[in-house]
């Protein structure tokens, strides 16, 4: 899928089994073909649960060992800035913070 990439950036919102174990079987195979990649990752609102939290943090200890710059967003600061909105602004807000970093970082690394 990535063929003869030169970097890649993996996006997830983690927590979740899947997604947990997914980005960071991803990322070793990455790192096993040589390829540099960033990943940003979403952790799980408190709200979520526990076991969501802690496959979460799980997750990020193997990709912290994986992958060239790890980003982490939090979900709870995005409630510690907004005024008791609905939950799907809330998701809303998140998801637009993290399309907003990919971006940037794409911008200030990748286009010339």
């Amino acid at each position: 899928m990535v063929g003869d990439s030169d970097f890649v950036i993996l996006v997830s919102v983690i927590g979740g089994n899947t997604s947990s174990m997914v980005i960071a079987a991803v990322a070793d195979r990455l790192n096993t073909m040589k390829i540099p990649m960033a990943a940003v990752v979403v952790k799980p609102f408190d709200f979520e649960g526990q076991k969501r939290i802690n496959n979460a943090e799980i997750a990020i200890s193997k990709l912290e060992k994986l992958v060239t710059t790890l980003k982490v967003l939090n979900n709870n600061e995005v409630i510690a800035k907004t005024d008791n909105q609905p939950l799907k602004q809330l998701f809303a807000q998140a998801d637009s913070e993290l399309v907003e970093f990919v971006l940037s970082f794409s911008e200030k690394h990748f286009i010339a």
